[in-house]
């Protein structure tokens, strides 16, 4: 998982209403779920590369809480110019 980068989906309690970051590596991902979770959720807690790991893979078997709060996904790689070789 070194250097993949991810998006992230961040539902807030009122509203329903979503807040979404862009390309975060894991450890941004582990710091601004757990931040966002403190603010708008009043809970303290330690998220974890394999927390990480598990809503991106197996999201059946990850933390409930975390998996009602939010969603992560693996950035596109489509999208992403690459140089011509020249020959």
């Amino acid at each position: 998982m070194k250097g993949v980068k991810y998006n992230l989906e961040f539902y807030l309690p009122i509203n329903k209403e979503t807040i979404k970051f862009e390309k975060l590596l894991v450890s941004d991902l582990m710091t601004t779920i757990g931040n966002n979770i403190k603010e708008h959720y009043n809970i303290e807690m330690k998220i974890s590369r394999h927390m990480i790991y598990n809503l991106v893979h197996r999201p059946e078997k990850s933390n409930r809480m975390v998996r009602q709060v939010c969603s992560i996904m693996k950035c596109s790689t489509l999208n992403v110019e690459k140089t011509p070789v020249v020959v």
